[in-house]
């Protein structure tokens, strides 16, 4: 721009300048653009298949089951998506102020989506221990669960039920 002022076209330097204003309210503008159904939908969808991994982890290990290899496979499903909801939840927080908002009070219900996995994979260790489970643990997920329901229900997402042995 400069070597064009210097070299004496003026008119050359101001076109310029307008063209490199418009190029900035451009990148500008679709940068931060919301696209359709990005409003915390990527946090939503991944927090609901999260709740959803850890529905199918927390009922197998209730039923009792011996099939430890589809328990295995169930927990790993679980923290993978738990993972990734957590991916998601850093993301949008990350992201201007007025995008940020829509995921609000996500990172709290991913946090006890977590302990509750948690609380599943011990109760599957002492599960695979002693072939049954004691009221200690199934009333500590039964507490996870009625946290988990009353975030859930704040935030308005939408979770599967999840079961409680008697």
């Amino acid at each position: 721009l400069a070597l064009v002022m210097t070299g004496g076209e003026p008119q050359a330097a101001l076109s310029r300048i307008g063209e490199t204003l418009l190029a900035c309210a451009i990148v500008l503008i679709v940068g931060h653009l919301p696209m359709p159904g990005q409003r915390g939908g990527t946090v939503r969808a991944r927090l609901e298949a999260a709740g959803g991994a850890a529905h199918a982890y927390l009922a197998h290990v209730l039923s009792g089951s011996d099939d430890r290899a589809a328990r295995w496979r169930l927990r790993r499903e679980a923290y993978r998506t738990l993972a990734e909801a957590r991916t998601a939840v850093a993301l949008a927080a990350a992201e201007l102020p007025a995008l940020a908002r829509h995921s609000a009070g996500a990172d709290e219900i991913a946090a006890v989506l977590e302990r509750l996995v948690d609380t599943t994979t011990a109760c599957a260790v002492h599960l695979d221990d002693s072939g049954r489970l004691t009221p200690r643990h199934t009333e500590r997920l039964a507490a996870l669960r009625d946290e988990l329901t009353e975030r859930r229900e704040r935030a308005g997402l939408r979770l599967p039920e999840l079961p409680l042995a008697g």
